[in-house]
């Protein structure tokens, strides 16, 4: 299934919305917003760690707030934007989602989503402690606040490190380079359990292909257009051409198999591969089901490797958004939820930096300084805190992660499976994402 195209429909609405924005009061700010109580709807994307840690906090949040129900609604991350796309072409988006700076864009029209920036400065809505940037990151093309950021996300892999002690090598530095990759990999070949190879191929991931783009000194996107060369992206599939070749990854049928999002059923927390691409924040999730399917094996994480231009990391937000049809009388309990959510201290310890480092920097603080704050929690923060000066974040055009995405997966697929040649397939992705800015 296709992602549907959003920006004809929101161009065909930005008049009119535009116009009801202006002469249209938003419903009252800060101690006027009326009573928190109703019945909201929360929408956010994960397996089921995420679902239980959220559904944990929805309970403490209902527990403060005795007026509010909450419907708990749960997809993986495909279905999720998927099911997302189509609620706001027919104008039911649920009052409170989750939202992604790589999918703002697609996203960020007052006729889908509600504008924040009256709520934030009457008070309303609590900003204290996030980053000037990430509230920025927040943005829409039309310079309004379209969702609060509660976490922050950067590119990495997650690697068994047991197997990597047991081959006798050393954990690379956090400033490894691609060519540190490739040795590494060759070396882990032989030396994996059997049935298991070193690393998935990630010629498909999305995170780990920009981190190249970026790290070989090209933009992702520029004005809103691709902006990489061909030439990048050739060598990206040439890369992993030859580790597959090679042996050193899964075969094409496994790739295709293995390239889903599932922590409960993805090959790194299955003992399946020594090595794949996943943001560090999932460590933790990931090494709650390798405890239980592989007992005493430890996962690690490194950020994504460095090339030529150094580090091509780049740093977004997760946050929440507040659906632009959501009942006049239903914003003040959505409103209390995006709080909590984002800065209550006892919200924010249930879900560990799930989706990455907790933006509120006393709650970051809180979080390193516990003893009950896992390893893998604490690694995240910590590399985050040290690869943030060298971010290099993207300004993500509507559609363009899914298209993105999509067109990598189909095109390397052809060429693993013989089907067409690199050339062929780079010409075809290049053609693939023409639409992108238009």
């Amino acid at each position: 299934m296709k992602l549907t195209d959003l920006n004809g429909a929101a161009a065909r609405r930005i008049a009119v919305a535009a116009a009801l924005l202006i002469t249209t009061a938003l419903p009252a700010l800060a101690d006027s917003l009326g009573p928190v109580e109703g019945e909201i709807t929360f929408s956010w994307f994960g397996g089921q760690s995420r679902a239980d840690k959220t559904h944990r906090i929805i309970e403490l949040f209902k527990a403060d707030n005795p007026g509010v129900s909450v419907v708990e609604q749960n997809s993986d991350w495909d279905p999720y934007w998927q099911k997302l796309t189509l609620q706001a072409s027919a104008n039911n988006i649920p009052c409170t989602v989750m939202m992604q700076n790589r999918w703002l864009a697609t996203f960020a029209d007052p006729n889908i989503l509600l504008p924040l920036d009256d709520y934030v400065a009457s008070g309303a809505i609590d900003v204290k402690g996030i980053p000037e940037s990430a509230m920025n990151s927040s943005r829409g093309a039309d310079g309004h606040l379209y969702q609060i950021p509660s976490s922050v996300f950067f590119n990495g892999v997650i690697f068994n490190r047991t197997w990597l002690e047991k081959a006798g090598l050393k954990v690379p530095p956090s400033n490894w380079t691609w060519d540190d990759m490739t040795n590494l990999l060759e070396q882990m070949k032989g030396k994996v359990p059997e049935g298991a190879v070193a690393a998935h191929n990630m010629a498909m991931e999305n995170d780990m292909f920009v981190s190249w783009v970026q790290s070989h000194g090209d933009k992702v996107f520029d004005n809103g257009k691709v902006a990489f060369s061909k030439a990048t992206l050739a060598q990206w599939f040439e890369y992993w051409e030859k580790l597959r070749k090679d042996g050193v990854t899964d075969t094409p049928d496994v790739m295709v198999e293995e390239n889903g999002s599932l922590i409960e059923t993805s090959d790194i927390a299955n003992g399946r591969t020594f090595m794949t691409a996943r943001p560090p924040n999932r460590l933790d999730s990931h090494q709650k089901v390798i405890d239980a399917v592989r007992p005493g094996e430890q996962l690690a994480v490194l950020p994504a490797p460095a090339g030529p231009a150094g580090g091509g990391w780049d740093v977004g937000s997760n946050g929440i958004a507040i659906g632009a049809h959501c009942p006049a009388n239903l914003i003040p309990a959505s409103i209390a939820w995006l709080n909590f959510f984002t800065q209550d201290s006892r919200a924010a310890k249930i879900y560990e930096s799930d989706l990455g480092p907790v933006t509120v920097d006393r709650l970051q603080e809180e979080q390193i300084s516990s003893p009950d704050t896992s390893r893998g929690q604490k690694d995240q923060i910590l590399m985050f805190r040290q690869i943030a000066p060298q971010a290099k974040p993207i300004l993500w055009p509507a559609n363009s992660s899914g298209l993105l995405a999509q067109a990598l997966s189909r095109n390397y697929q052809a060429v693993a499976f013989g089907q067409v040649s690199v050339d062929e397939a780079v010409d075809q992705v290049f053609a693939d994402l023409s639409s992108i800015g238009n």
